[in-house]
């Protein structure tokens, strides 16, 4: 092949050349230090503010709402830490020796399920977990018996879109239900025992520049944004409503007094500017983006047919290929780069949790791979992906033939496939 073909949008994007010139203008004249009193650091500390007007206005949230981190890692954490500190704050002279809980999905991404195992082994809280339907989607209506089970509950977390299957998440409908049952339990005249107004908290990593996110209408507590998934740079972003207010924020890292007291360091200037930067890109552009993910594919199985509910990036492969990870290797000595579950954990060797989750045998999800598309991807790129993965299939299996004495299907992975 001439060039190379990206197909691991998912896992990360490259730097949109508009956003690139900002951060590179940013590291020329913004290199004073934000918090000093002088023109240089005043200089700094207007590009922050800028770029934190910015953020707001592509999730809908006032400027003053919005908390920069180093990524969507350290926004989960500061989010999941927050609701276990503000119980300690609200139990500290009362005699409720409870645990708080948390609740979140049972395909959560690494950056939510970690922190809570962690927190969990701690003694700190006590988890559960709401399960995953057939197609992928958490079952959000689970929350009211998760509820009613768990009346400590101080945390609840889950994806807006799932980083493996783009399955989009009714994350407006489960909050309604949290709302609900507050509200019933202060009628039913518990009112807001031990303290434990419920907090509701989205990963919109995978949302964000995909599908129109906005905080108002999914009344959300805290959101995670995420600057690399969207042609951005490598750093992230903390919303909580009316922060520090109705929604507390507790550090997890100490120090000076940056970002509030939040999340205290020196702020990353450019990086900052730079996600500014793709957020107003993303609210001008991204009905255009979302018609360019338009084209459909389909694939045979009942795990990929709700295409209403799924973000078009992303087609699972789940064939038993046996060598699994000399595929890939054959698919990038070919020019054709792609991914495996999460790219986070891609290098364990265990059947995606996801796709378990969703009900899918154990040697499926193993052998599953994922494709993902962006938007430089066209259609004959697709068109080449689905020749190279077909010739680099045949090339394994005739080596595994060759050395294990089976037999060689004759049948295209793709035989079922209609673009």
């Amino acid at each position: 092949m001439s060039s190379n073909l990206y197909f691991d949008y998912q896992a990360t994007t490259p730097v949109d050349p508009s956003v690139s010139k900002v951060i590179y203008d940013s590291l020329k004249s913004d290199w004073g230090n934000p918090s000093s009193p002088h023109e240089f650091g005043i200089k700094a500390k207007l590009t922050i503010e800028n770029a934190r007007k910015q953020v707001g206005q592509l999730i809908n949230s006032k400027a003053t709402d919005i908390i920069f981190t180093s990524g969507g890692t350290e926004s989960n954490n500061i989010a999941l830490f927050s609701g276990l500190e503000h119980w300690k704050v609200q139990n500290l002279k009362k005699s409720n020796k409870a645990l708080p809980h948390y609740i979140i999905s049972n395909v959560e991404h690494p950056a939510v399920a970690e922190p809570v195992k962690k927190m969990v082994s701690d003694g700190l809280v006590t988890v559960s977990y709401l399960s995953t339907n057939k197609d992928g989607t958490v079952d959000t209506d689970g929350i009211s018996m998760e509820l009613m089970k768990h009346p400590n509950t101080i945390m609840i977390s889950v994806m807006l879109v799932n980083n493996e299957t783009g399955v989009i998440n009714n994350i407006k409908r489960l909050v309604q239900l949290v709302r609900e049952f507050e509200q019933g339990r202060e009628r039913m005249g518990c009112g807001r025992s031990s303290g434990n107004r419920i907090f509701v908290h989205t990963d919109a990593a995978q949302a964000i520049g995909k599908i129109h996110v906005n905080v108002v209408d999914l009344d959300i507590d805290y959101l995670t944004i995420v600057g690399h998934k969207v042609y951005g740079p490598r750093i992230g972003a903390l919303y909580a409503k009316n922060t520090g207010i109705e929604t507390p924020v507790f550090p997890i890292v100490f120090g000076a007094g940056q970002e509030r007291g939040y999340r205290p360091g020196t702020e990353n200037t450019p990086m900052i500017a730079g996600l500014g930067k793709v957020s107003i890109y993303i609210i001008k552009n991204l009905y255009f983006f979302f018609l360019g993910f338009a084209f459909d594919v389909y694939l045979s199985g009942n795990h990929a047919n709700d295409k209403e509910e799924r973000v078009v990036s992303s087609l699972q492969d789940p064939r038993k290929l046996g060598l699994l990870l000399d595929l890939v290797t054959k698919l990038a000595e070919n020019g054709i780069f792609i991914g495996r579950g999460s790219a986070c954990h891609s290098g364990i060797s265990k059947p995606s949790p996801v796709l378990t989750a969703m009900g899918v045998d154990n040697d499926t999800a193993l052998t599953s791979l994922r494709f993902s598309v962006g938007r430089e991807t066209s259609a004959s790129d697709v068109d080449i992906f689905v020749s190279v993965y077909y010739q680099s299939q045949r090339s394994v299996l005739m080596d595994h033939m060759l050395n294990n004495s089976t037999s060689l299907p004759h049948a295209s992975p793709f035989a079922n496939l209609k673009k």
